[in-house]
């Protein structure tokens, strides 16, 4: 709004213009020139005052205007007189001026306030006015007068103190924020909006590294268009480059330097001030807090000091997310059950492996009482161990370890656990945390470890009496057989046929007893592991004739027929361990014959298939019942027949059907009550067909070996006298071979040493030290360490075999001695006709 200037009045001092009211009468009067006195020293007053002083008539029009107005708002006192007061009034306060006038005309006194005024360049001023009604000299209003102060240096100081505490306001939020928020975007979210809101920063965002490349992380205050610029520009901006380079704070306060210097084209057009904070982490600035106003000055030092403290606390909430995401991934990858529990004892975390284990879901389990996973009866123990250990627990607690502790699952089951208790904080933000792990497995494997242990020791037991009850058993039995064969095997021998009868009836029931021996030890190798076979090639024929030879004096004797395939058919030949064949078709043969009935047969078939071989042996005997059969290979089950007065221990066929299986085998039965039982064992058949040899008569091999004539020297060591004599009664038959013999083992080694013999027969079981012992001294003496070493002992466990080969003996074998066998391997190990070679 503009007016059509008011006529001047020149009557007052330079600068100063005084209403018409004002104006002394001409010619003076006396009292008048007093008036006129005091006018012109009001006049001085307000022409020499700092602040502006400017009247103006009762409708705005300006009627004064003194140096300071001219100096406060830049209109000369000629431009201003005349002007409506509007001029100073900015469009916003035009309002509040009427407001002020009306009051004047109503005679009232408008107290000093502040306000904004408008000055000649159009600049706006902070202001503080003071106005007063001016009366004439009947008390009329007819103007008024204004004192103009220029407050905007306190204006800006109240600011820029209000700025400081809005930050310290933002700061505490800030800190607040950071001990509540558990995730790192609603963090930066958070201190952004604490900025703009608390702060009285017109915009805030953060970016943050992210590998080589800088993304905008969280932002506020920013409008749409520059939220897009901020993503398209935040890796080029300068003032963000500065910083991530220099890890310092930049702060840029002059309207002139701050868009020049940020080159930022996010910035809005009237933003005057920038602060650009780092965010320090781990020895490297991770991003950086950008802040911008409208307000020059704005990033007061205060301020900046207040802002730096903000970027600190939130770098510590950005670890301490860090470490709690990190925490957090660890216990929800826990395979450990964890749970905390708060003062008042309610799950305050409940991970999802302990969701798994105890069956509650975590929304559910949260907020109970812990006792909810205590078997009700352990409740009240529970409640106090928590409650001691929560007042005086420093050191974490282990529990479960030494006795048994229990937890229970939603559906009430319960179950072992051990368990780990620790403590954190004090008062009501005590915390126990309990690492859990269900140990279920643990006892049962325990339970089954401590079970396959008693079964160990119990084998081991059984196996150890079962090794000392077969020592003690074959060493009568190798007298009782081996005397028993002289008298048999040698013409020399003169026995009549009742008196051969005999005879052969002893060598019969030692034949059996130890038979009973061998499946027995069978049975021990099997179950723990020991037992080993053979995979060669077989010829059936051998091996079939080789057990009928055997059993076919059991079968005469039961008058039963032994029916086998005829002499001129081609057997194939089998992949098995020879012995443990010609075992396993004695057994099935020799129960054949056992169970049958008098004037019953015997009968064996062969049949070829394409990869295997199946042997059957067909009976005529007994038979046996559905229920029989299902507990046929149940150890030391006879299936009733203790009383028949038939042999046997009940473990013959157990031992067969496992050696079958160890030479990838099997064995199957049928059998019928009244009818007679059949028994087919199937073995993998090997390459070419092998016709059955004709097996030499026990006659012709003693003649070979008394044809042979060895010369040598042979040392026994051996203890027991029986024995001593049986050997030299076999030695008979060779007048060049000499026999020393020894007790003991002492004198076994010195007579060693003396008479440097071809050959050493060595018991393992000596009154003065044992075969092993024995061994070490023989090959620690350089003149004995050559000698070779045959052991006869009447242990045949695997294991004792396995040591004593170890120390390089070359045979080991086993009481009963089988005579033709034993002399031939002597005589193998004799040169014939001179010395045997060391």
């Amino acid at each position: 709004m503009t007016h059509a200037p008011h006529p001047p009045l020149d009557l007052m001092p330079p600068q100063m213009v005084t209403p018409p009211e004002f104006a002394p009468p001409d010619p003076v009067p006396a009292a008048t020139a007093m008036v006129w006195d005091d006018a012109q020293c009001l006049a001085a007053i307000i022409n020499s005052a700092d602040d502006a002083i400017v009247s103006k008539r009762i409708d705005g029009v300006i009627m004064s205007w003194n140096p300071a107005a001219q100096v406060l708002f830049g209109y000369t006192a000629a431009e201003a007189i005349g002007q409506h007061i509007e001029m100073l009034v900015p469009p916003e306060r035009m309002q509040e001026e009427a407001n002020i006038l009306a009051r004047l005309q109503r005679g009232e006194r408008v107290q000093p306030f502040e306000t904004v005024r408008r000055c000649k360049d159009g600049r706006l001023i902070e202001v503080s006015a003071a106005i007063s009604p001016v009366r004439n000299a009947q008390g009329r209003i007819i103007g008024a007068s204004k004192v103009v102060r220029d407050i905007s240096e306190l204006v800006a100081t109240r600011l820029r103190e209000q700025h400081l505490r809005s930050f310290l306001t933002a700061l505490v939020r800030v800190k607040r924020a950071t001990a509540q928020m558990d995730n790192t975007k609603a963090l930066l979210d958070e201190l952004c909006a604490i900025c703009v809101e608390y702060g009285k920063a017109d915009a805030a965002y953060v970016v943050l590294r992210d590998n080589d490349a800088l993304r905008l992380a969280a932002s506020s205050g920013l409008q749409p268009e520059h939220h897009t610029l901020v993503l398209e520009s935040v890796s080029t901006q300068p003032l963000i480059a500065r910083v991530m380079a220099a890890g310092e704070a930049v702060v840029l306060n002059t309207p002139q330097d701050s868009l020049a210097a940020a080159q930022c084209p996010t910035a809005p057009r009237d933003a005057k001030s920038w602060a650009a904070l780092p965010l320090n982490r781990a020895n490297e600035t991770a991003g950086v807090l950008v802040l911008n106003s409208a307000h020059g000055d704005f990033f007061t030092e205060a301020v900046l000091e207040a802002l730096t403290e903000t970027a600190a606390e939130l770098v510590v909430g950005l670890d301490h997310l860090a470490r709690d995401q990190q925490f957090k991934g660890i216990v929800e990858a826990a395979m450990d059950a964890i749970v905390v529990v708060d003062a008042d004892h309610r799950i305050s975390l409940f991970n999802p492996a302990a969701e798994l284990m105890f069956q509650w879901p975590a929304g559910e389990a949260l907020g109970q009482p812990v006792d909810r996973l205590i078997p009700d009866r352990l409740g009240a123990t529970h409640a106090s161990h928590m409650a001691s250990f929560a007042a005086s627990g420093s050191a974490p607690r282990r529990m479960g370890t030494t006795r048994a502790v229990v937890a229970r699952r939603r559906d009430g089951s319960e179950f072992p656990i051990e368990a780990t208790v620790s403590r954190f904080g004090s008062g009501s933000d005590l915390r126990m945390m309990v690492v859990i792990r269900d140990v279920s497995e643990l006892r049962e494997a325990e339970a089954s470890r401590r079970a396959q242990e008693a079964a160990e020791a119990a084998n081991h037991a059984k196996g150890e009496f079962i090794s000392r009850m077969s020592h003690e058993l074959r060493t009568p039995l190798n007298a009782v057989i081996g005397f028993s064969k002289l008298l048999l095997d040698d013409p020399r021998h003169q026995v009549t046929a009742q008196q051969q009868t005999q005879v052969g009836h002893i060598n019969s029931a030692g034949q059996h007893l130890l038979a009973l021996v061998d499946d027995m030890l069978d049975l021990v190798g099997i179950e723990s592991g020991r037992c080993r076979v053979e995979q060669v090639v077989v010829p059936l024929a051998t091996a079939l004739q080789q057990a009928a030879n055997l059993v076919t004096p059991i079968a005469e004797r039961a008058g039963v027929s032994l029916l086998a395939p005829p002499a001129d058919v081609a057997l194939p030949s089998v992949l098995a361990d020879p012995n443990r064949l010609r075992q396993v078709l004695t057994n099935l043969m020799s129960n054949a014959i056992k169970y049958n009935k008098p004037g019953g047969s015997v009968t064996l078939e062969v049949t070829t298939h394409a990869t295997e071989v199946e042997v059957c042996v067909a009976d005529t005997g007994i038979g046996m019942t559905p229920q029989q059969q299902t507990e046929l290979f149940q150890p030391f089950n006879r299936l009733g027949r203790e009383h028949s007065g038939i042999e046997g221990t009940g473990i013959g066929l157990v031992v067969t059907r496992q050696l079958i299986e160890l030479m990838q085998g099997r064995l199957t039965m049928d059998s019928e009550p009244g009818q007679g039982t059949r028994a087919c064992m199937v073995l993998p058949l090997a390459a070419g067909v092998v016709a059955a040899p004709a097996p030499a008569p026990v006659h012709a091999a003693q003649q070979r070996l008394e044809a042979a004539d060895p010369c040598g020297v042979v040392l026994s060591v051996e203890d027991n006298p029986i024995n001593q004599i049986l050997l030299e009664q076999m030695f008979e038959m060779w007048p060049r071979v000499t026999l020393l013999q020894a007790e003991d083992g002492a004198s076994g080694l010195a007579m060693a040493q003396a008479g440097q013999p071809d050959l050493i027969l060595l018991d393992m079981h000596l009154p003065d030290m044992g075969g092993m012992e024995f061994l070490t001294h023989l090959r620690s003496d350089p003149n004995t360490q050559a000698l070779r070493v045959v052991v006869l002992s009447a242990s045949a466990m695997p294991k004792d075999v396995a040591q004593v080969v170890e120390q390089g003996v070359v045979d080991y074998l086993t009481k009963p001695l089988d005579r033709l066998p034993f002399l031939r391997r002597v005589l193998a190990l004799l040169s014939p006709g001179g010395s045997s070679a060391q």
